[in-house]
């Protein structure tokens, strides 16, 4: 192998890892939950609570193997909304893919998608790590947030009382759904 080909691998490998630990493009979470408040319709993603897979869940694995409840129900919609308003979303200043456990996928009247990802935290993370995104019309944002430690037992409590039945592989499996006081 020649030294320029070793010198280029080398430095292409020191900007992947030096631009994979950049904070993140701050996104103004305040905006993003009052464009929130005028959704339409609300799909809530949850995996059985500390269960363990042999990988980090990405977007697409969640989506695989969670249990999902969506609702167009307008009062279900803005109790999930006031939820997330409550969770104490932050931004975080370090942007960090979660082991995504739950996704709440909201949709403006505009058409706008906005994606909530959240780790869980049934062992006691704190704070709970998550990013969301936004997107319209092929334009995309996203940013690093930190919610607090209810956020996981207030998901499944609304999934409950809101979501109705869930369709999913894991739904038979999710005995924290149902148990959740």
């Amino acid at each position: 192998m020649s030294r320029s080909l070793v010198a280029f691998c080398c430095s292409t490998l020191l900007t992947a890892i030096a631009t994979a630990s950049l904070p993140a493009r701050a996104l103004d979470i305040a905006p993003v939950m009052e464009r929130a408040r005028g959704s339409s319709d609300a799909t809530v993603i949850l995996v059985p609570p500390m269960a363990i897979y042999q990988a980090a869940l990405d977007e697409a694995a969640l989506q695989s193997a969670g249990c999902r409840y969506r609702t167009t129900d307008p009062v279900a919609v803005r109790a999930l909304v006031q939820l997330l308003d409550g969770a104490g979303l932050r931004d975080s200043p370090v942007y960090k893919r979660p082991d995504a456990r739950e996704a709440v996928y909201l949709t403006t009247p505009e058409g706008e998608l906005l994606k909530f990802l959240f780790a869980d935290n049934s062992g006691a993370h704190v704070p709970v790590d998550g990013v969301v995104e936004s997107s319209v019309g092929g334009n995309a944002h996203s940013g690093a947030v930190v919610a607090n430690d209810r956020l996981s037992t207030e998901l499944r409590r609304w999934a409950t009382a809101n979501g109705g039945v869930g369709s999913g592989s894991s739904c038979a499996r999710q005995s924290g759904i149902t148990t959740v006081p």
